[in-house]
């Protein structure tokens, strides 16, 4: 079987944005409502740390809508699950102005920031889902977490320990060989050859387990020369076409400063795998399939089952990249038919313990 989880990083532009509606709420409605329509299951990975914060900022425009609007998603049977951006929490509000803070990574909460700690950051962020969903659907369980910015890597011995402690199952935060540097991180994970596998608290996050928390990965796939020069000359040819499709969210990145690239770093980051997204401007159908059909070929497991995961933000998606996605949906169903299923964390685990 080839089992489908259609993931999207339910958060705001990371570094302010001028508009909630339109930075999250706007968009992420048009997912919800295709996703309805088409009949299919989504996962929300809720990024309850800016939550958390908003309640007291900005409690009418951003706290309640967000509230509301999961509540609206666990109603319509698709899934919340935990996702946690922690700099919102040691970050300042000062006369309407968001001044974001430089702990992007849950790792800088071993030690304890503001009260902050790493065992609280995971636990009230659980409390907090289950209060909402479970007041709307009482069989609601938080089970399944996305490291903001996949940073899993600096003190995952403390994370997964903490995801344990609280019953969380599954962790989808890694790529196969993606790089990405900033002046304040630098993530480099290796190329894996899994398509899931078990993670312990007392071993490398890469290395295989008989129990723990369960990786499904971001489905990717390893970029090609002949991808490299499709992606430039689609950027160049549509350029104008591009910049139409590109969602104004009134919102700006997480801004760190100034850092460099050596050589080596400048081709990995060329290099990074292609993600199986609705949120890139280039991506079309037939990207997307080759995807999937490079996972299907090379990451099936023993009982011939392939989890694919896609990986979006409602942030970033216009009327082109909500398109792509229902495009995609009628795409798998075609191609792949009675050997398709699309299913939520919830449905993975109802029932049964492990895979």
């Amino acid at each position: 079987m080839i089992k489908v989880l259609l993931t999207f990083d339910y958060e705001p532009p990371l570094g302010g944005f001028k508009s909630a509606e339109k930075a999250l709420f706007s968009p992420a409605e048009k997912v919800i409502d295709l996703a309805t329509e088409k009949g299919v299951p989504l996962v929300l990975f809720a990024d309850v740390c800016s939550l958390e914060r908003y309640k007291d900022w900005d409690y009418e425009g951003y706290y309640k809508p967000f509230v509301n609007q999961i509540k609206k998603a666990v109603q319509l049977k698709h899934d919340v699950q935990l996702h946690l951006h922690p700099h919102w929490l040691t970050s300042d509000f000062i006369n309407g102005e968001y001044i974001p803070s430089k702990d992007f990574s849950l790792s800088d909460f071993k030690l304890k920031k503001k009260g902050y700690d790493i065992p609280r950051i995971v636990n009230e962020g659980i409390d907090m889902l289950k209060s909402i969903c479970i007041s709307v659907d009482p069989d609601y369980s938080c089970i399944a977490y996305r490291a903001g910015g996949y940073r899993i890597t600096s003190a995952t011995k403390d994370i997964v320990e903490a995801m344990l402690d609280n019953s969380i199952k599954a962790d989808s935060s890694l790529i196969s060989g993606f790089f990405s540097k900033s002046e304040l991180y630098t993530t480099n994970f290796p190329k894996i050859n899994r398509n899931h596998w078990y993670i312990s608290s007392n071993k490398d996050l890469f290395e295989v387990s008989d129990s723990g928390l369960l990786e499904i990965p971001i489905t990717s796939k390893p970029i090609g020369i002949t991808d490299i020069v499709l992606r430039r000359v689609r950027k160049i040819r549509y350029k104008n076409e591009l910049k139409k499709r590109r969602y104004n969210n009134t919102g700006r990145g997480f801004h760190d400063g100034n850092f460099s690239l050596s050589f080596r770093e400048k081709i990995k980051m060329i290099t990074n795998p292609i993600r199986l997204t609705f949120d890139s401007d280039y991506m079309t159908v037939k990207d997307l399939a080759r995807i999937v059909a490079h996972n299907i070929n090379n990451n099936s497991d023993k009982n011939g089952d392939t989890y694919i995961t896609a990986i979006s933000h409602p942030k970033s998606m216009g009327d082109y990249h909500v398109s792509l996605m229902g495009d995609f949906i009628d795409y798998m169903r075609e191609q792949y038919s009675d050997k398709l299923e699309f299913i939520t964390y919830q449905t993975l685990f109802n029932g049964k313990d492990n895979l």
